[in-house]
């Protein structure tokens, strides 16, 4: 996008400002430092032509690449005065995405509490607004967030849920899921079904995104050297970590450094650490940033203990000690149960909706078409339909998952309901 295209989008936006999410997308996967110059110049001219509708989805995702770029705090401020702007303006739509990143970047600063509370309330929201494509994501976030907290086979739980979903966001979300799925894998020790995600995310993966390449290639290093493939997993991390820095992702730089520095610790490469370590830092955006600082002080601790230098082993073996204290304390403030309770309820609701259709339901031929059924859980809803029909000897039931087609019937010829995802 060159200036001329620039001009040409500022006319367009201030013809339909909600083109702004066309703007967006276009510039999504561009390198951070151009995504944010011109993420910056969109916002300031829809915040001088008074353009209230689409100002807050700019900053909305000026935010998010100032999360990527690692500086946590500005994007959370960005972000928490685009949510403001969002609610003023009765956005919801904006203010589930909003919440959605708050989420992520809470969870990644060992804010646990304030992400569930963000999630739950986004949760609350999509199911108000009927705006069930967003629970997919917001699970998708859940998901990270057990990850951050090192609960790996609840994520799992939810992913596998979410694998069951007929709408599960963009092409961007379904690559980070299948990514946290390996993640999850490798964590268990289940190394085969790692390698098919990792293989299926790479496949999602080949369109241009950078980004999720480099996040492929980090997890793909991270099963080989779980495998013992060393060789081929110091490739693979020196692979993603140049197109991670050259596109400017310094998040999942700096992410990648602590892989293989982890690799370096096995190999005994201490010096690579220490090497490694000043890499991680230059990219660190602050103290905030508790995930990565973590794991650094520990492997920094290791590595200078093994080089004999124990006043630089103590030192970082205090910060780590720090550091994790915080992490225990922000697991205890978590209460999961209301993230249990509320996916509970989020099924009950859509229950809930099959059931006020009721009139549909028992006349013959009629269609239930609603976005709701985006969020169904296929398995759930099987019971569902044998509770409520199969009871009754003459009903005969039939699903086409890929079609999501399904259709109760007398005698399979005459259809009692049929309900379309369209």
């Amino acid at each position: 996008m060159n200036s001329i295209n620039i001009i040409e989008e500022f006319e367009k936006l201030r013809d339909d400002e909600s083109y702004s999410k066309v703007i967006c997308e276009k510039i999504n996967t561009l390198p951070q430092n151009k995504n944010r110059e011109l993420l910056e110049k969109f916002a300031q001219f829809s915040k001088e032509n008074n353009l209230e509708q689409a100002y807050p989805w700019f900053l909305y995702k000026l935010g998010c690449a100032y999360y990527n770029s690692s500086n946590t705090q500005a994007s959370i401020e960005k972000i928490r005065t685009a949510c403001y702007i969002f609610e003023k303006h009765k956005d919801y739509k904006g203010v589930i995405n909003a919440s959605i990143a708050l989420m992520s970047i809470y969870s990644y600063c060992y804010r646990f509490a304030q992400a569930i509370e963000t999630g739950l309330k986004a949760m609350d929201i999509a199911n108000e607004t009927m705006y069930y494509e967003a629970i997919s994501i917001i699970k998708a976030s859940i998901v990270g967030l057990y990850i951050d907290m090192e609960d790996y086979e609840k994520a799992k739980y939810i992913l596998k849920e979410l694998e069951e979903m007929s709408y599960i966001g963009n092409q961007q979300n379904e690559v980070i899921i299948a990514l946290n799925r390996a993640i999850c894998e490798i964590k268990t020790g289940n190394l085969k079904t790692a390698e098919e995600y990792i293989e299926k995310s790479r496949i999602m993966a080949l369109d241009g995104n950078y980004n999720l390449m480099s996040m492929v290639l980090q997890e793909k290093a991270n099963l080989l050297k779980v495998r013992g493939l060393y060789e081929d997993a110091d490739r693979a991390y020196k692979e993603s970590t140049e197109l991670a820095r050259k596109n400017e992702f310094y998040l999942n730089l700096a992410d990648t450094f602590l892989d293989w520095m982890e690799l370096d610790i096995i190999k005994e490469n201490y010096q690579g650490v220490i090497q490694k370590s000043r890499l991680v830092f230059e990219n660190i955006g602050n103290e905030q940033d508790y995930r990565l600082l973590r794991r650094l002080h520990n492997f920094l601790s290791t590595a200078y203990k093994a080089l004999g230098d124990s006043n630089l082993a103590l030192l970082n073996l205090e910060k780590y000690i720090m550091i994790d204290k915080k992490f225990s304390e922000a697991l205890k403030a978590v209460n999961i149960k209301d993230l249990e309770l509320r996916s509970a309820k989020e099924k009950a609701d859509t229950y809930i909706n099959l059931c006020n259709q009721k009139d549909k339901l028992y006349c013959a031929g009629q269609n239930i078409i609603s976005s709701f059924f985006s969020s169904i859980y296929f398995s759930d809803f099987d019971e569902f339909i044998v509770d409520k029909f199969l009871s009754r000897d003459k009903f005969h039931y039939i699903r086409y998952v890929d079609d999501f087609y399904l259709i109760i019937t007398e005698d399979l010829t005459k259809p009692i309901v049929e309900i379309r995802q369209e």
